[in-house]
């Protein structure tokens, strides 16, 4: 299964929070700051960055849709990201009253550079804050990173320089509340375009624990991904309205059981109900001809019933980590079966399917 891309884009900004981390080693310096009550942001102005090290790539910018600030007693801790990924760049600034502790790095685990901080210019819009004000912030700096294990390499000059606007958050406000928040901002931006339109909708990881009622509003959608959100008591019943739905994604959703809903939608091709609770497979699934694509995995499922060979458009099936041991002689009948991946533990495989099989070690035929 892909890695849980939550999983990488938290574990890259939680680390990023801590001064010392190994991704891109730094010299935290701190500056004197300047407070301009005129201070102003555009939203044409920007953060920008250059690197010497990336002088063939466009400049990079910190933006408000990748950088958060939090109010922690009397310290304003500013963090300021070029993307969540790996390989962004990271300013992090503390101020507290006239004073900014700083520090640059590169958040990659391959990068090979002691960044320090040689010059750093900041201005504030103002000299108090309250958590939900706004905070107008202007920087120009100036990095220098050191090879930390060859002295024969170049080093990197990295050059910021801008503006940037960010709303004060309370002490508590983290990285996760921030992705949940930009995520839940960009499903209710596609409300404000033309719903009728939009055929895909990511609301992976989004602390729902019911479903969104406003996707009644997206009649054409094809493709729905709740990954990630604890639904083990949500009402399912606004499926009714995606007719249209192709592919639904319910992994790591806390589930006992599959919704009901998911067996009326017609269209469905592609359902995964990877890591939850669920113990059985009901058979109103096996009325589902449309499926190509099953990933019922990592699930404490024990056997598979002959009538999934109903399913004459299955493609693949993914069953790993299972209690299931026996894939039974039915699923022969299944024609344009590509892939199965089974349990490490498999017992028994039929060997008109061995040839299809994807991380299996074991005995797979064994009679």
């Amino acid at each position: 299964m892909k890695m849980n891309r939550l999983v990488i884009a938290l574990f890259i900004l939680f680390s990023a929070c801590n001064m010392g981390e190994r991704s891109g080693s730094n010299k935290a310096r701190t500056f004197h700051i300047e407070f301009y009550k005129d201070l102003t942001v555009a939203p044409s102005d920007s953060l920008l960055l250059f690197g010497s090290s990336r002088e063939s790539e466009l400049p990079s910018y910190f933006d408000s849709s990748n950088s958060f600030c939090h109010l922690s007693g009397d310290t304003l801790k500013m963090y300021l990201r070029t993307s969540k990924f790996e390989g962004s760049s990271a300013l992090d600034l503390q101020v507290i009253r006239d004073q900014a502790y700083t520090n640059y790095r590169v958040l990659d685990r391959h990068n090979n550079y002691d960044y320090s901080i040689v010059n750093c210019q900041i201005r504030l819009g103002k000299r108090s804050f309250q958590v939900g004000d706004y905070i107008n912030m202007q920087v120009i700096g100036v990095v220098i990173g050191r090879v930390q294990k060859n002295a024969n390499e170049t080093n990197d000059t990295v050059k910021f320089q801008g503006k940037i606007r960010l709303k004060i958050r309370d002490s508590s406000f983290s990285f996760e509340d921030f992705f949940v928040e930009n995520e839940r901002e960009a499903f209710y931006a596609l409300m404000n375009s033309r719903p009728d339109t939009v055929k895909k909708i990511s609301l992976y990881g989004c602390s729902y624990n019911d479903l969104p009622k406003e996707l009644a509003l997206f009649p054409n959608l094809e493709e729905l991904d709740l990954n990630g959100n604890d639904l083990n008591r949500a009402d399912f019943s606004v499926l009714e309205h995606l007719r249209k739905l192709k592919s639904i994604n319910l992994a790591n959703c806390n589930l006992s059981e599959i919704p009901l809903a998911v067996f009326s939608l017609e269209c469905l091709k592609q359902l995964n109900v990877w890591d939850n609770n669920i113990k059985d497979i009901p058979d109103a699934l096996f009325a589902m001809r449309s499926l190509t694509h099953l990933t019922i995995g990592n699930n404490p499922v024990s056997s598979l019933s002959p009538k999934l060979s109903l399913l004459e458009n299955l493609e693949l099936l993914e069953i790993s980590s299972s209690g299931i041991l026996y894939y039974p002689e039915e699923l022969s009948r299944l024609k344009k079966l590509k892939e199965i991946y089974p349990n490490d533990t498999m017992l028994y495989i039929p060997k008109t399917l061995v040839k299809f099989v994807w991380g299996c070690d074991t005995i797979l035929n064994r009679n």
